[in-house]
């Protein structure tokens, strides 16, 4: 038996969880044992996912799994909707019911029409992978099952996909988008999927102008979205000055629009700025380096800024989940890393700027500057919506901790 300091890689079920649960006038129940739920909500609810009716189990017990029978999750789903009314009933397997093979997609449909809730089943049970292809299947099941075709499109509404509750202050960079989206071009948020929208919100965003994907998983949903509408996608994200700016550039270019040229005249005398401080940082002969831990969206925003615009060197960009199919060039960027690499990585890290969870953040020495940017959190959830990490006011907190590091590094370097 080994033992291990660090907590799991959370499997597709718990990411599948964690998707649709925020969408609002639904609930999810899980065909399973009770004490894999309640561990389960524990989680969701350190993640900042509000948990209120919305998530339920039916318990099984030796006769369900000895004889394969499924009425126990029959009588709660119709139970479900007798109390509570929900539009949408998502149905989950567990571990031990999808062992057993328990055929909910044919429960589903074959009750469907006895009940006035849409029911979507989800039985992987948290075998075909990690929470990022749980992600991805949530999201482009919603856009499937949910998203109707649409009619006329919203004229200055756009939606926001992929932006999901394993992402650390999720809500502070939805809102920084928000303001940039508002300030240059006058557009508000239709739908934000799945941090903020309601299953009506879901079912009419193909009508939107635009769709922007926060993340890769998001981008099969987002093609789904589009094809019932006149519903373009970009997928961007504004991490630092210069990519806030390309995130700019990108939506005029899509939306045919001129965006705001006092808010960009902003941004641009901040990343002119940033260029004259790292060019002194690149001449003082400084070794300043990174290590960023995330999702892959995040380590691929933060790395850019740092390394494009800053000029640090990355020393590793630690993902927390597969790679399994996603566009990944930067060979700086690992994914499951056993523990023993992990912890001998980390253990040699000196004077870095680390950007990561608590538990990482715990094995690195003193020396390092540190800033929490994901998940596992030991410090509580997250509530500030004003704090993010995208736009220029995330390029402006992390640029705090830039200098606190460069100024580390070269008092040590003037007093060898």
């Amino acid at each position: 038996m080994s033992l291990y300091r660090h907590f799991p890689t959370p499997s597709d079920r718990m990411g599948i969880i964690w998707t649709v649960l925020p969408v609002k006038d639904t609930v999810v129940i899980e065909y399973g044992p009770s004490g894999t739920t309640h561990y389960g909500a524990e989680t969701i609810m350190d993640l900042g996912i509000d948990v209120d009716k919305n998530l339920f189990c039916t318990h099984v017990d030796q006769d369900d799994i000895i004889m394969g029978d499924i009425t126990r999750l029959e009588n709660a789903i119709y139970e479900l909707e007798k109390q509570y009314s929900p539009k949408c009933i998502f149905v989950v397997g567990s571990s031990l019911t999808s062992v057993i093979a328990a055929d909910i997609t044919g429960l589903c449909l074959s009750i469907q029409d006895n009940v006035s809730s849409l029911l979507i089943p989800f039985e992987h049970g948290g075998f075909r992978g990690d929470y990022s292809l749980g992600i991805e299947d949530a999201l482009v099941s919603l856009a499937e099952n949910i998203t109707a075709e649409a009619g006329e499109t919203k004229k200055g509404v756009y939606n926001i996909i992929g932006a999901c509750y394993d992402s650390y202050r999720i809500g502070s960079d939805v809102e920084e988008i928000r303001e940039i989206m508002w300030k240059c071009f006058g557009m508000k948020a239709g739908c934000v999927i799945p941090y903020d929208c309601s299953f009506d919100e879901v079912k009419n965003c193909a009508s939107a102008e635009l769709s922007i994907v926060l993340r890769e998983e998001g981008v099969k949903a987002a093609k789904v979205i589009a094809g019932k509408g006149n519903c373009p996608y970009i997928f961007s994200t504004p991490y630092g000055y210069n990519g806030t700016l390309r995130f700019i550039e990108q939506m005029a270019e899509v939306l045919g629009m001129k965006p705001d040229e006092g808010y960009v005249s902003f941004i641009k005398s901040k990343a002119n700025h940033l260029e004259k401080r790292a060019m002194q940082i690149r001449f003082s002969g400084l070794d300043v380096s990174a290590v960023i831990e995330g999702n892959l969206a995040v380590v691929k925003g933060l790395s850019s800024f740092l390394k494009e615009e800053v000029g640090f060197s990355i020393s590793c960009g630690i993902c927390t989940h597969s790679l399994r199919n996603m566009s990944v060039q930067e060979d700086y960027i690992k994914h499951f890393l056993n523990e023993r690499e992990k912890l001998n990585l980390l253990k040699g890290c000196r004077d870095c700027l680390v950007l990561a969870s608590d538990p990482t953040l715990f094995e690195v020495d003193s020396s390092n500057v540190k800033l929490k940017t994901t998940y596992p959190s030991f410090g509580g959830i997250s509530v500030a919506t004003h704090l993010p990490f995208m736009g220029y006011k995330g390029a402006d907190y992390i640029m705090e901790f830039v200098e606190d590091i460069v100024n580390r590094v070269t008092i040590k370097t003037m007093m060898q």
